[in-house]
């Protein structure tokens, strides 16, 4: 991506076809951030269970703001916290690339 943008600081943003460790790693490592939504197969359904029954902090109400120019009232959405992941991936010329993931539970 800073190849094709010109720009080190960059948000890559897909579904959840892109959320493998292969490319979160290489986003990482060129400073890049992404947002996906994890995949629903393999071993991620188990990995998220445990802190949705076991939050490691207390919920959060997510709030959604009035538009712009509307007197709405702000309006509880949902409940959410968030879950720091430590994450490792050899990257293509053999470079150990380790970071920090967070997923947002909701």
């Amino acid at each position: 991506m800073t190849q094709i943008i010109g720009n080190l600081r960059f948000l890559y943003i897909a579904d959840c076809k892109a959320a493998s460790l292969e490319t979160g790693a290489t986003i990482d490592h060129e400073q890049g951030r992404y947002l996906f939504p994890l995949p629903m197969a393999g071993d991620t359904p188990k990995i998220l269970k445990k802190p949705v029954l076991n939050p490691p902090e207390e919920s959060l109400d997510i709030i959604l703001e009035p538009k712009a120019g509307h007197k709405d009232e702000k309006r509880k959405i949902g409940k959410g916290f968030a879950v720091n992941k430590t994450m490792e991936s050899t990257l293509e010329n053999d470079i150990v690339h380790e970071w920090r993931e967070r997923r947002f539970i909701t």
